[in-house]
């Protein structure tokens, strides 16, 4: 059974496949949602609305999106692996060939320009990075530390 996340606002309303979720960052007053296909949605909420949403929307996949501090949601389907020493989480499609095909290697070329968070300066990409095993997202060590302790409580 196909469900779709539903964002709406005043202006748009957006339909996306739960499966089709790679994972959203937060960037303010705003989420990022990165799909699967290479292709990033902006919306204007926050990333704790994206949470609801996800949870009213997705009941039966809500389990597969764990968020991890305050700025990132992912997609349980494509976790790779959790560093805890390197504070990363790298998610991959493990299902394509080769693991990361082009769309993905697309993420790190967009940002390499330099998009940034208007009030910080940061990049609001959260130190976006490729390895040879898939996307590789910083987090903090505690945040790391709480998604891996919940995905071996529901593995046992």
């Amino acid at each position: 059974m196909k469900e779709f996340l539903i964002l709406r606002n005043s202006r748009e309303l957006t339909h996306i496949e739960s499966s089709d979720i790679w994972y959203i960052s937060a960037d303010g007053n705003y989420s990022h949602i990165f799909l699967t296909n290479g292709n990033k949605i902006l919306v204007t909420k926050q990333l704790g609305d994206v949470k609801k949403a996800i949870d009213t929307y997705l009941p039966h996949y809500r389990d597969d999106f764990y968020r991890i501090g305050q700025s990132l949601i992912i997609n349980r389907i494509y976790l790779f692996s959790i560093n805890l020493t390197k504070q990363q989480v790298v998610l991959s499609d493990r299902r394509a060939e080769g693991y990361v095909v082009g769309y993905f290697a697309g993420y790190a070329a967009g940002y390499s320009s330099g998009h940034s968070d208007y009030r910080s300066g940061k990049p609001s990409y959260m130190n976006l990075d490729m390895s040879s095993e898939g996307l590789v997202l910083k987090a903090s060590k505690d945040s790391l530390k709480v998604l891996k302790e919940e995905i071996e409580k529901r593995t046992k």
